[in-house]
């Protein structure tokens, strides 16, 4: 090592003067390639635009271009990836598959997910590999929403609706209902377009949320959600929601 830096200090052009400034910077790692022989891997793939609750898959190929069996001891998925298939170990001179799925759900914008894979090398075995999608939605409506207000339940209980609608599939149709909150029935207009919803008579009272997931026609995407909320309560309405009287510690957040 002591001749190599010897060596470099006494050449005199502009590449040597720039490769000891490398050198004095960085140190030996800014110009030996200690990785010459590590895997060869795809770090940063862009799988184009997607759609709300769409499943995109794609196939890693992990290359060894050295002489030496190369074993995986670790992938972690990161959110929202799902592994399909992976290799235990990558013969010399070998490509294999590293196959992910990447679910969107109900996000929308740019989508950013990946894995982190750790080998048995002696250096540099530590990869990121990312994906990312910019997700849409079919619909016309921006984050769907059914807000019922404040809901006295001595009066009678009233639907209330929500019309989707989407210019992206002329041919739209909502046709299940999928999953709802329990404090609710739900339940979709002949139309197939609208969704109806009403409060149980028997829902505690307070702040009430939930998610209602639909089914759509559409092979882009297949599903939907429209959050739902309620203020229930009795014939007196409050000036404002009851306090959780749990147990409180001094510097909590609950703390008041």
């Amino acid at each position: 090592m002591g001749f190599f830096y010897r060596w470099v200090n006494n050449m005199k052009n502009g590449l040597a003067r720039r490769l000891k400034q490398s050198i004095l910077a960085f140190g030996w790692l800014a110009i030996v390639p200690i990785c010459a022989d590590a895997l060869s891997i795809e770090s940063e793939v862009n799988l184009g635009i997607g759609y709300q609750f769409q499943v995109l898959e794609h196939v890693f190929l992990l290359h060894n271009p050295s002489e030496k069996t190369v074993k995986i001891q670790t992938i972690k998925a990161l959110e929202n990836i799902e592994i399909l298939e992976q290799p235990a170990e990558i013969l010399p001179g070998a490509d294999n598959r590293l196959h992910v799925r990447l679910r969107i759900e109900d996000a929308e914008g740019l989508i950013s997910s990946g894995l982190e894979l750790i080998t048995d090398e002696p250096n540099n075995n530590h990869y990121s590999l990312a994906l990312s999608t910019f997700a849409y939605s079919i619909l016309d409506q921006t984050h769907p929403q059914i807000d019922m207000g404040s809901v006295l339940l001595s009066e009678p209980l009233s639907w209330h609706t929500l019309a989707l609608s989407s210019h992206e599939a002329p041919d739209f149709r909502v046709l299940k209902i999928l999953e709802k909150p329990d404090f609710v029935d739900a339940e979709i207009s002949s139309d197939q377009s609208t969704i109806r919803v009403r409060i149980h008579s028997d829902v505690d009272w307070g702040l009430q949320e939930g998610i209602l997931k639909v089914g759509l026609n559409n092979e882009k995407q297949k599903i939907a959600i429209v959050r739902v909320k309620a203020d229930i309560h009795g014939d007196v309405i409050p000036s404002m929601n009851p306090i959780l009287f749990d147990l409180q510690r001094k510097g909590d957040e609950k703390w008041i």
